[in-house]
């Protein structure tokens, strides 16, 4: 058991332990934690009465919930009259539950702040119809079968819905099930994922300690992301963890509006006064900066892809984190910080106001000195009032903040340069540059060994493989512990060995690779995208392998033994054909209209956060599943948010593509709303990663501009309905490359790319001379592949079919014509012999 991270208070002439506010009043630490506490578990009934079919109501369930565990709380006793009153339904005429029938005006006060919180929160469901009735085992439906952009969709009906079983995240399968509309989780499974939830809070939570809130958040998180917080409605895609979520950081906003500008009750009760602001932030250039690696000579390319991604992606999280630090509110108020985005819940007053632009000023000026302006942010912010938060209003409140996010881009390093601060002040002091960046002065005078930034990264991209914790302190645990802002100055460290951490007081401990927390430390978990391919000893011990030996080059690489990662050049070597690496870049479509308006004005601040935290669930916890599964030697280069860049053998990257987009399709519950746009690209394994990032990117751009949903290969769009017949084309031409006799030959391979390039002209431009592509195939199939008496001469009919049907109409053999580039080139490079040494 750790030891109890005491409150860190000063004393008071009533002997309490007290915090002094900037207005000069007093309130307790313990208040404010308890305060957060009732907030996040102010629902927590609601869990009791659908596992154990208890009938009483949620909110005395709750108080109950607290009285059982009332050594785990500061204040239980101000938790348990917090979460007992907080329900101000018109559906209940009793009173005496109600915030007003609180005697003491301070804890009368604290739970007007819960239960107004609790009905902004709740004022999302407003337009959902009630079904008459109550389901407590109704599963949670999935928010995606709610996204609209103009495609129909038929994915639901009125017999089915696709929900959610129950499970924790990140280890259970968070793909929704299509079940029947009277669906009910059996009583069984629901209190065994209950009784799970339970005996872990008991385990975490044997006493409290400062920030227990933000723990308490996370175990919600990992149990209850798949219960739904209303059973009574047609829809129930709100979980009770996002809503309770909601709930803690609306709550935290007002009780510090109140501390700045006074407890008195009329204010406390005034719902039309605006306590909040939504903030936004958005960090440029992150992809550029993660793949702008110039050369792999000099070792450790796959470690510092991966260090430098990690390093560069966590710094959204760490900017949201500080600043929630900074304001001393909870995790809670970060709604979402994911793919270079964050947005966050803060107080509407003055000084919340000077604190933010203070420190988004310092994070402006700390990104040109550690970046060099290539990552640069940009902020936006809008007030909140009750009515924004209902459904038909938040998609407003989007659209104006990313209004005023745009305008705020154009001109995001204003501030630094009003302020006049150091811009691009590196001095190389007649060093060379960096030969992996070029970007940094190398270390070494006589010979340019890698910069410190690019070191840096190789090591954390060797830690991720074992290190379990990411922590953030004030103090560094290393010296690769990765800076983050000064004054104070913030470290980020890896580290194993979660019994050290109770005695070095960090700020923020989060899981890579589980959801396993922390007793009586303030910790969370954030999934990392992590798969590497590794040789098995089985794989060292094959022919294959025999092969591979010879053609490296055993001064530049070491024999590998079993559980080595495979380098770029292993993994091209596993390749069909030529060794190549395939490098696959996607992202999903239409991202920002998703959010904006594919809710169909019923946006609202969970349905944001369950959207982003599922999207980058997918990226982060599913697509490593799919990798382990079926395509082992799959490198993860980046993951995150709603874009990716993966690296692997040429040809099981292709096929990985359309994988993708088919697991993709099954997590969004077939909804055809929400779709993939990627681009393959293939690549000596000796081409820099910025090279070949920079050009997929470019192919990748071919996709999106070409109507999106589609795939781009060997420079051609092919939309993802197209991509069985693609397929299907590759593999008739390599089975006829392959055959010793009556299959089609190089030549003739080479002749069909060319009467392809012709038909495509055709298609293009309608020049009529084009159309000689169809006398000049009739001709070579009837001389090279048909008999005199009209018989294919082909052992593959299937083939000999397909290629006659090139020479229907033009317009009926348009699509097979416009594949046929890319199965070509499928065809050429998986038939290659390799080059033995």
């Amino acid at each position: 058991m750790a030891t109890r991270a005491h409150f860190s208070l000063r004393s008071h002439e009533n002997g309490d332990r007290i915090l002094a506010t900037q207005r000069g009043e007093v309130f307790t630490l313990e208040e404010y934690e308890a305060f957060l506490c009732a907030a996040l578990l102010h629902d927590i009934g609601k869990v009791y009465q659908r596992a154990y079919t208890q009938k009483t109501r949620h909110w005395d369930l709750s108080a109950a919930f607290v009285e059982a565990y009332k050594s785990s709380f500061p204040n239980a006793e101000l938790v348990k009259v917090l979460v007992a009153h907080h329900h101000q339904s018109p559906l209940y005429t009793d009173s005496s539950d109600r915030p007003e029938s609180i005697e003491d005006a301070r804890t009368r006060m604290l739970a007007y702040l819960i239960s107004h919180a609790d009905n902004f929160s709740a004022s999302e469901r407003a337009q959902s119809d009630r079904v008459g009735g109550y389901a407590p085992g109704t599963p949670l439906h999935t928010v995606f079968s709610q996204i609209d952009v103009g495609r129909p969709f038929i994915g639901e009906t009125p017999e089915t819905l696709y929900c959610y079983e129950l499970g924790k995240i990140p280890e259970a399968s968070t793909h929704p099930k299509q079940v029947g509309r009277g669906y009910q989780h059996p009583v069984s499974e629901y209190e065994h994922h209950v009784d799970a939830f339970l005996g872990e809070f008991r385990t975490l939570f044997s006493e409290p300690y400062s920030h227990m809130s933000d723990t308490l958040l996370s175990l919600i998180q990992k149990y209850l992301w798949c219960v739904p917080s209303d059973v009574t409605r047609e829809c129930s895609d709100i979980s009770l963890a996002d809503h309770s979520k909601a709930t803690c950081a609306l709550a935290a906003c007002f009780y510090k509006f109140h501390e700045e500008f006074g407890w008195i009750e009329d204010s406390v009760k005034d719902t039309s006064i605006s306590k909040a602001l939504l903030v936004c932030g958005d960090l440029s250039g992150i992809q550029d900066y993660i793949y702008g690696t110039t050369s792999i000579g000099h070792g450790g390319v796959a470690k510092r892809l991966r260090g430098r991604s990690f390093r560069v992606g966590l710094l959204t999280e760490l900017i949201a984190t500080r600043m929630l630090h900074e304001l001393g509110l909870p995790m809670a108020c970060k709604i979402m910080a994911a793919g270079g985005q964050f947005y966050a819940l803060v107080p509407n007053t003055q000084h919340a106001k000077n604190t933010l632009k203070c420190y988004l000023d310092s994070v402006q000026d700390w990104l040109v000195e550690s970046y060099q302006g290539e990552i640069t942010a940009s902020f936006a912010s809008t007030e909140l009032h009750h009515e924004s938060l209902s459904q038909g209003k938040f998609d407003e409140v989007l659209d104006e903040l990313h209004d005023e996010l745009s305008s705020a881009k154009l001109r995001r390093m204003e501030s630094v340069f009003n302020r006049g601060s150091c811009v691009l002040s590196m001095e190389f002091q007649g060093r060379p540059a960096c030969p992996v960046c070029d970007r940094r002065p190398a270390q070494g005078d006589d010979e340019a060994l890698p910069c410190s930034q690019c070191e840096l990264d190789a090591v954390l991209g060797q830690k991720l493989l074992s290190h379990k914790w990411l922590v953030i302190s004030e103090k560094p645990f290393d010296k690769n512990s990765v800076k983050f802002l000064d004054n104070p100055t913030w470290y980020a460290s890896l580290t194993t060995d979660a019994a050290e951490l109770s005695h070095t007081n960090p700020i923020y401990c989060l899981n890579l690779k589980s959801s396993d927390l922390l007793p009586g430390l303030r910790s969370g978990f954030l999934p990392y995208p992590q798969y590497i391919p590794t040789w098995s000893e089985e794989e060292l011990n094959s022919e294959k392998y025999q092969s591979y030996l010879k053609h490296i080059d055993r001064e530049e690489e070491e024999i590998p033994e079993p559980g080595d990662i495979k380098n770029f050049s292993a993994l091209a070597w596993a390749s069909t054909g030529d060794d190549l690496l395939g490098v696959l870049r996607a992202d999903v479509d239409h991202l920002g209209l998703v959010f904006s308006l594919g809710m169909r004005g019923q946006a609202s601040l969970s349905r944001v956060t369950t959207l982003s935290t599922m999207l980058n669930l997918f990226f982060a916890a599913e697509l490593p599943k799919l990798l382990r599964c079926e395509f082992r030697d799959t490198y993860v280069a980046y993951a995150g948010g709603d874009d990716l860049m993966l690296i692997g053998p040429w040809d099981a990257t292709i096929r990985l593509s359309k994988r993708l987009t088919e697991e993709f399709a099954k997590f969004t519950a077939n909804n055809p709303n929400l779709t993939i746009s990627a681009a393959v690209g293939t690549y000596n394994p000796r081409v820099p990663i910025a090279t070949s990032s920079v050009r997929t990117g470019e192919l990748l751009e071919k996709s999106k501009s070409g109507g999106r949903d589609r795939l781009t290969v060997f420079d051609t769009t092919v939309p993802w309905t197209d991509f069985s017949l693609l397929e299907h084309w590759a593999e008739m031409l390599i089975r006829s490359l392959q055959r010793s006799e009556n299959g089609i030959s190089k030549a003739f391979l080479y002749r069909l790319f060319n009467y392809q390039k012709q038909a495509e002209r055709y298609f293009d431009s309608g020049d009529d001379q084009a159309l000689l592509f169809r006398p000049h195939l009739a001709y070579d199939i009837a001389r090279n592949y048909t008999s005199d008496e009209g018989e294919p001469l082909l052992d593959d009919t299937d083939l000999y079919d397909a290629l006659k049907s090139l020479l229907g109409p033009p317009e009926e053999a348009e699509k097979a014509w416009r594949i046929l580039k890319a199965a070509i080139a499928w065809s050429s490079y998986a038939t290659r012999e390799r080059k033995e040494d």
